[in-house]
């Protein structure tokens, strides 16, 4: 078997070492040897259904790594960054996720019950698929879009399905599409003001306007933050 090394990604310098036969039984058995693995350079490792419970690896990187079915239960990863990882039936339950980085990450089935979340990023459609609405403590996490809007949300975000174009509300900002506005932008949108620069996202526009009434009243019907103040009348 080769002898594999977990390297600290700022220093260089290796925090465990062992002959495995990949990545993923070299890690579990850091694991269980209860090795801190802080900073840990785990980038592109295959990590899929990895037993990886309890582990302590604080602002590691798993950047691009398949945590496919990977159980990082109670797990201590502030400040660890997932950019592009893929977490599909992951299980992160009661886990530290303050400070992470997600944005890239593709979810599908990741539970995420119990968790501590602040200050984490996000950046997928996928990651309205998370169940916020369990987790132990949710703050001034960031949602960055694609047109390069941030949006902050201390609340459990609402994903709309089912018609024509995806709909998420979130604390201050309505995502349509592609398109992400505050609310108090989308109720100034009539016939007259699409952007002249912005001919493919006339749909979105028409959507919205067919749409509006319902939109609205979702709004309207939505727990208020409990981190931003209500929304003035008009869209709130």
């Amino acid at each position: 078997m080769p002898q594999l090394e977990i390297k600290n990604h700022k220093t260089g310098e290796i925090i465990y070492t062992g002959h495995f036969t990949s990545a993923k039984a070299c890690l579990e058995q850091a694991v269980a040897d209860r090795v801190c693995l802080d900073y840990a350079d785990l980038r592109h490792a295959n990590l899929c259904n990895a037993g990886l419970d309890d582990v302590v690896m604080r602002y590691a990187r798993l950047d691009h790594a398949n945590l496919t079915g990977a159980n990082l239960s109670e797990a201590h990863l502030q400040g660890t960054r997932f950019s592009g990882t893929v977490l599909h039936g992951a299980c992160l339950c009661v886990s530290d996720l303050r400070q992470c980085d997600f944005t890239g990450s593709l979810f599908g089935g990741t539970d995420i019950a119990g968790c501590t979340i602040s200050g984490t990023n996000f950046s997928t459609l996928s990651a309205f698929s998370l169940n916020f609405i369990d987790t132990a403590e949710l703050n001034g996490c960031i949602y960055h879009s694609s047109t390069g809007v941030s949006c902050a949300f201390s609340q459990p975000p609402l994903l709309l399905q089912g018609l024509p174009l995806p709909v998420v509300f979130m604390d201050r900002h309505l995502k349509i599409g592609t398109c992400v506005k505050t609310y108090e932008d989308w109720s100034r949108c009539t016939n007259d003001n699409i952007p002249a620069d912005r001919p493919d996202s006339s749909h979105i526009y028409t959507f919205f306007r067919k749409y509006q009434d319902l939109l609205q009243q979702l709004r309207r019907n939505l727990k208020p933050s409990r981190h931003f103040e209500t929304l003035q009348e008009g869209f709130a």
